[in-house]
């Protein structure tokens, strides 16, 4: 091959004729199914077609100029001819095709540089252009110089008309022979209105065609069509002399899916730049139209990208709100979805000449589009929620479908099943599988089998609770291990309807477990998954059991008497002198219960069967455990009275009666260990710990908190977990800004910061607590002589509630999930709660009208209302600008904590380029860090106020919120153990208030009674030692019984039903010194009596809140958070 063959030099019109693939495109005829419009139909259809992609790309660029042309004149705020219609012209029958659209036309007068005129240079000549300037943002579609002149390139003949209204002449010029030609322009004279002209013939030859094909021209309509969209709604478009009636971008989707009554869509226009419609799709798979300035990107791209993810994403959010019972994939959710996006975009990039794909990263869109919540609310609601959660249904049912067992002699992998020997076999139907809650459970059974035997028995432990498969997704259901396992140990499958058991390898369902509480829920969780997955057997009357077991045994010398609740055992003991003689046991679990009991047990057999009632069973277990009907629940638990309780004898049990009364208990101590009491503020839990602390006498000596936790639950009959326990312990004494306004213990040690919200404490091994020396000026000691003290296992606990002079549960909030039940309380002041009890304490009938605040100890943001709703508050952090280029934030709003705002910092740089860099200076109380970005114009955007009041900036870091600061939701147990629901702040401390002092007339008669008690016992106490001293009675003389039989005669004071008050006084103090040293104390008690007598309870209450308040001063001086100030340095992270 000679040189000049082998290197060769083209010209650029030569080079696009030879390349057509780097400028337009393919040149040769090829299919796809593509969106086409259908003029017979008068709608866009997606459908096969032949076509030529270099063909259509040249018309494309000719109308993609003219609507550029609209963007560009009316970005010129000096223009008075903006383009106000396009009209395009398409003959099918001779190929030609024109373009016109009025408004200012291009300047006629010649370039200074290149020496020809200026409409001549643009459409003649390669890589000429207006839009070369980098420096500028450009909202166009074209770019690089290329598109109208590889139309000339392309085409037999290619004409300009152009009008320059400035200089009142018109430019007409022709080329032919695929640029080729160039003839010489006409310029004349012209009055008129100014618009610009486009017609070409495209030369078919160059793309192997004849002409204009029916597909093409389809195509080529289409793209016309979509010119009504993308353009503003005051420019008319024009086809083959039609006005098309579409004005606007909403109305255009109606060409694809009908109007709205037959196909629902939502349509949202989030800002000038960006308009998103969405719909279910009826088509196969994701569909999506959309348009990057004018230009129909037909593979779609970034921008579709960027409105797609988010909503799949808010849609799931919201599905999984909504539905809890459902997991949906975002893929699921994708493929149900069609998108219609139109966007611009700052000097878009495309993947090609073709201009198919968009690919500018959404940092550089230079506008944002997010969609917002009530668009995604409308789609939720439009019809598309329900086809996703079809499909996802047949997938997860599917994957349920995996895990069934079968009717098979041995199952393996079960390790901890001990089988019965005819399981599986002919004589399966006979088999019983005994569910037992946990290991030692089973134990006690396997001991028990000695008696009846392992043919028929085999015996399962149960790992905790039974997986509520009422309210979750079959994908969740098939993933369970327990579930899974119970199919195969059971031989059940899914979805099927058991007309007999004959295809099972278990006949019977036998449940042991503990006869509390948590042993109902279990018992519940089991007839559920039988009601939701299996009914057909629930219904069988014979299919589920339980074993009773004895909760309490009495026991004197050979008589053993059984008890299966507690009732009957109040019962028993109140009508045997309160139990005394009688050794008791408590049988709180069944791990209790030695090898000879459970086999005693297995030969009593005392069974309980439960029964199938179909006017009330379905109902009863669906308002047990559908999570829906929360508020059913609400209506059933108010009515609950702890004496309802199932009768132990009774051997047949329904669904309702069980629910109503057994599983109802749980229920109702589900919540008491939720929620607080309106009393002390606490939970169960809490109040456990702060009893044991008292007891313990927990002031000066600290204890670690693992250690503490043991004694807690050694003197408290705390049934749960240690590390829920130890969790409670260090949140109690938590200080840090959103914990505590009051913490009743002192942290020595690392209890957690605001840093991560407390999840950066040490180990409870490790770190030690007190009492708080405030915690005893609320928690009076005087106060715990008249509480009602519980018991368990036959000891005192924690009382029901106890009685501090404040309102904690203002102080400290809270937050608690129950059954049925929730509460979220926000923290107030204390000294506001305690001005209002002065105030209460006072008679000022005005409190009513009184609104508290939420308050949060150190917290130096700011907490609002939430518009003009009175129940909601916000509260916001602390931002400013330091400089023309640095936004400080030196708080952040109440429950966002600290290593959080990191994160979404470093989601925002990956995001955002303007984003350079940030510095932190925070310590474990303040909050520090100074942002940094490109230019002053980021900063102006970001600190610019938005519709509801605040800053772009605040709203995009998130540093306002509603978090915790609701009263909509505010549960709480009142005095007399019911879930009450208070309105306000206010609303709580008037009811604690009445409570109260009713407590405080309750203290102060104790204290009268014991007063005269004690006055009493000296009285007695002088009489008995001057008798002694005077020798009316002899001690030394008598015995023991018959001096007790002399103080009776002599009408002497009983103390505890004895007399040994008088009989224990020491010797040395049966003198006269000791009689003069009780009247003296004789006196005081009177005076100390009479004084008591004359102070009015409310006196009592104000005196000990002055003492509070003094307190309280010295408390929180002591922990104002210190502000830090930026020191020689900071921690400077992601600098570019």
């Amino acid at each position: 091959m000679s040189l000049s063959n082998k290197y060769k030099k083209l010209e650029g019109r030569e080079h696009v004729l030879t390349r057509p693939g780097m400028y337009i495109g393919s040149v040769d005829e090829d299919s796809c199914q593509t969106w086409v419009f259908k003029e017979n139909e008068n709608r866009v259809v997606k459908e096969s077609v032949k076509y030529v992609a270099g063909l259509y790309k040249i018309f494309d660029e000719i109308l993609v100029n003219a609507i550029d042309h609209a963007v560009r004149l009316k970005s010129q705020p000096d223009c008075k001819n903006l383009v106000k219609s396009i009209k395009i012209v398409i003959d099918k029958n001779t190929g030609v095709i024109e373009v016109t659209n009025d408004g200012e036309g291009i300047e006629i007068e010649k370039h200074p540089e290149h020496g020809m005129y200026i409409p001549e240079l643009i459409f003649g000549n390669l890589l000429t252009s207006t839009n070369y300037d980098d420096n500028e943002e450009k909202c166009i579609g074209g770019q690089n110089g290329i598109g109208a002149k590889a139309c000339n390139i392309f085409s037999k003949f290619f004409e300009i008309e152009t009008v320059d209204s400035n200089k009142k002449k018109v430019y007409k010029q022709r080329f032919e022979d695929n640029m080729s030609k160039v003839n010489t322009p006409l310029i004349e004279k012209y009055t008129k209105k100014p618009y610009t002209t486009i017609r070409f013939m495209p030369d078919y030859a160059k793309f192997n065609m004849k002409g204009l094909t029916d597909d093409m021209y389809s195509l080529m309509l289409k793209r016309v069509y979509d010119t009504c969209a993308v353009t503003d709604n005051d420019v008319s478009v024009f086809c083959n002399g039609k006005k098309l009636e579409f004005k606007n971008f909403e109305s255009y989707v109606n060409l694809y899916l009908g109007d709205k009554n037959s196909h629902a869509r939502v349509y949202e226009k989030i800002n000038e730049r960006w308009e998103v419609v969405a719909s279910y799709n009826d088509f196969s798979g994701f569909e999506q139209v959309s348009f990057v300035n004018g230009i129909w990107t037909l593979r779609g791209g970034k921008h579709v990208d960027y409105i797609v993810n988010q909503i799949t994403k808010k849609l799931i959010d919201l599905i999984s709100k909504k539905k809890k019972d459902i997991n949906i994939k975002p893929q699921i959710v994708k493929d149900n979805l069609i998108v219609f996006v139109k966007s611009t975009v700052v000097n878009p990039s495309f993947d090609s000449q073709s201009k198919e794909t968009l690919t500018t990263p959404a940092s550089k869109f230079g506008s944002k589009g997010e969609v917002s919540d009530k668009f995604i609310e409308k789609l939720y609601k439009s019809g598309i929620v329900e086809k996703i959660c079809e499909i996802s249904q047949v997938v997860d049912n599917n994957k349920m479908k995996k895990t069934d067992g079968k009717k098979r002699t041995i199952i393996k992998g079960v390790h901890k099943l001990d089988d019965a020997n005819w399981a599986g076999s002919g004589k399966s139907k006979d088999c019983v599988l005994i569910l037992t809650e946990g290991d030692s459970a089973k134990s006690m059974a396997i001991a028990g089998l000695s008696e009846v035997g392992r043919d028929r028995y085999g015996v399962f432990p149960l790992r905790g609770k039974i997986l509520n498969v009422k309210d979750v997704t079959m994908k969740k259901i098939s993933e369970n291990e327990e579930i899974s396992t119970l199919k195969k140990i059971i031989g059940l499958e899914a979805g099927k309807d058991y007309k007999s058991i004959d295809d099972l390898r278990y006949g019977r369902i036998m449940i042991m477990c503990d006869q509390d509480h948590d042993g109902s829920h279990i018992k519940g969780l089991l007839f559920n998954m039988f009601h939701t997955l299996w009914p057909s057997l629930l219904i069988r009357n014979d299919f589920i059991s339980s074993m009773l077991t004895p909760i309490i045994k009495v026991k004197k010398g050979k008589d053993i008497i059984s008890f299966y609740s507690m009732t009957d055992y109040e019962n028993w003991k109140h009508a045997n002198n309160d139990g005394k003689g009688w050794d008791i046991k408590y049988y709180k679990g069944l791990g209790t219960s030695d090898n000879q009991e459970a086999k005693e047990y297995f030969r009593q057999m005392k069974m309980v069967s439960y029964k199938w009632d179909d006017s009330t069973s379905n109902n009863v277990l669906d308002l047990a455990f559908n999570k829906k009907r929360a508020d059913d629940r609400k209506e059933w638990l108010g009515a609950y009275d702890k004496q309802t309780i199932l009768d132990c004898a009774q051997v047949d049990v329904s669904y309702d009666e069980f629910v109503n009364k057994e599983l109802i208990h749980f229920s109702n101590y589900d919540i008491e260990r939720s929620i607080p009491s309106i009393c002390d503020g606490l939970k169960i839990s809490q109040r456990k710990i702060l009893y044991a602390a008292f007891k313990k006498n927990l002031y000066d000596k600290e204890i670690k908190v693992a250690q503490f936790c043991g004694y807690v639950m050694e003197h408290t009959s705390y049934h749960h977990g240690d590390a829920s326990l130890q969790a409670a312990i260090i949140g109690m004494a938590q200080d840090f800004v959103g914990s505590n306004n009051i913490n009743l213990f002192k942290p020595n040690g690392q209890f957690g910061t605001r840093i991560q919200g407390g999840k950066d404490s040490g180990a409870p091994r490790y770190i030690n607590t007190v009492l708080h020396e405030i915690t005893p000026k609320i928690f009076i000691k005087q106060d715990q002589y008249i509480l009602n003290y519980l018991n368990d296992d036959g000891f005192d606990i924690e009382p029901e509630f106890y009685m501090p002079i404040i309102p904690m549960v203002l102080v400290n909030g809270a937050i608690g999930i129950g059954t049925g039940f929730s509460t979220n309380i926000p923290c107030y002041n204390p000294r506001d709660i305690i001005s209002v009890l002065r105030r209460l304490l006072n008679n000022d009938e005005t409190v009513d009208s009184h609104e508290l605040t939420p308050w949060y100890r150190g917290f130096t943001g700011s907490i609002q209302k939430c518009g003009d709703k009175s129940d909601k508050w916000i509260s916001r952090g602390r931002v400013s600008r330091l400089s023309a280029t640095k936004i400080e934030v030196k708080e952040l709003p109440v429950g966002y904590w600290t290593e959080d705002f990191k994160i979404a910092m470093e989601d925002y740089y990956e995001k955002n380029a303007d984003f350079k860099n940030y510095e932190s200076f925070y310590d474990e109380k303040n909050v520090h860090f100074i942002l940094t970005f490109s230019n002053s114009g980021v900063v102006d955007e970001l600190m610019c106020i938005e519709t509801n009041s605040f800053t772009r900036f605040e709203n995009e870091f998130k540093l306002v919120s509603l978090k915790l600061l609701g009263t909509t939701n505010m549960y709480l147990f009142n005095n007399l153990g019911q879930i009450k629901k208070y309105n306000s702040a206010i609303h709580i401390i008037k009811e604690f208030y009445n409570v109260r002092l009713s407590y405080y007339q309750k203290r102060k008669d104790f204290m009268i009674q014991q007063l005269l008690k004690d006055n009493s016992i000296i009285e007695n106490k002088i009489r008995f030692i001057k008798e002694v001293v005077n020798e009316t009675i002899i001690v030394h003389k008598m015995k023991k019984i018959d001096l007790e039989v002399m103080l009776k005669d002599k009408e002497y004071m009983l103390v505890d039903d004895t007399y040994d008050y008088l009989l224990r006084i020491p010797v040395y103090n049966l003198t006269i010194d000791k009689v003069e040293d009780l009247e003296d104390e004789y006196r005081r008690k009177c005076e100390a009596l009479e004084k008591l007598v004359a102070t009015e309870i409310k006196d009592m209450w104000k005196e000990e809140l002055d003492n509070l308040d003094t307190t309280l001063s010295s408390v929180m001086e002591a922990s104002i958070d210190k502000k830090i100030t930026k020191g020689k340095g900071g921690r400077k992270i992601k600098t570019t």
